[in-house]
């Protein structure tokens, strides 16, 4: 049984020497049976089993006999519309990017005094606590609104880097917080289209912010970055809410809660 008002998030992330990238794409768990056809169609028409922008870009696994930049650039184009030129009232997108270097210099330095010998000191775990802080508060909210109780179903990617480490820390946020958070469970990107859709996002973000950061005027700031930011829901709101944790941003010193 579908229950009306209880949301799913997916969750991937991205990550290089200079940033780092989480995204959750969220959505009511029965949205997912009208969001899930139409990029498993597009998986079809190219009779690949999943899309990783990254493996697109760069010529890996299936797209390396795809020598023409411009028909690998197509294809990504056409998966990022699904998300962008949209005009289904969901799934919503939540990411948060950190700044590495400033997290080890300002952020690391605050959370290891607020939490001696704990270990939370690393840079994923920030941008997972304002990831899941932004979906818990979006469930909590239609529960006020609807006069429901329901919770979140997390499913994050499940390689082992990522899986391992949000495993541990969402069984001590269950326990130790009231918050709208039930099962956290890891899939394959292969089995689920969610994860796929927030690789791409993640790494779209993760991309911009590291061209932002070390002023990269060849870089600069992609088409798609800004495609994806001017998405809009069918009711004029946002399609995704991104939050950077900058030198400014930590500067202020309002982590997330857990974290302070």
């Amino acid at each position: 049984m579908v229950v009306p008002f209880k949301f799913v998030g997916y969750c991937d992330e991205s990550e290089d020497d200079t940033s780092l990238v989480i995204t959750c794409v969220f959505a009511r768990a029965a949205d997912w049976a009208i969001i899930i056809p139409p990029w498993q169609a597009l998986l079809n028409e190219y009779e690949i089993p999943e899309f990783h922008a990254e493996h697109c870009e760069h010529r890996k696994g299936f797209w390396e006999t795809w020598t023409d930049p411009t028909e690998r650039f197509t294809a990504a184009r056409r998966f990022l519309d699904l998300i962008t030129v949209n005009r289904l009232p969901f799934p919503a997108i939540y990411a948060t990017g950190v700044d590495l270097q400033c997290f080890k210099e300002i952020a690391a330095p605050m959370i290891r005094a607020a939490h001696p010998g704990k270990h939370l000191d690393v840079p994923w775990l920030l941008a997972f606590h304002q990831v899941l802080d932004d979906m818990l508060h979006a469930q909590g909210f239609t529960n006020e609104a609807v006069g429901t109780h329901e919770s979140i179903d997390l499913i994050c990617d499940e390689k082992d880097n990522f899986s391992g480490r949000v495993g541990r820390r969402a069984q001590e946020l269950k326990q130790t917080t009231h918050r709208p958070l039930a099962a956290v469970t890891f899939a394959s990107s292969e089995s689920a289209v969610g994860i796929q859709i927030a690789d791409l996002v993640a790494y779209e973000l993760r991309k911009a912010l590291t061209a932002v950061m070390l002023n990269d005027e060849t870089r600069g700031i992609r088409d798609q970055m800004m495609q994806l930011m001017d998405a809009k829901m069918p009711g004029g709101q946002r399609r995704i809410y991104a939050n950077r944790w900058d030198e400014a941003a930590m500067r202020r010193g309002k982590l997330p809660s857990g974290l302070v």
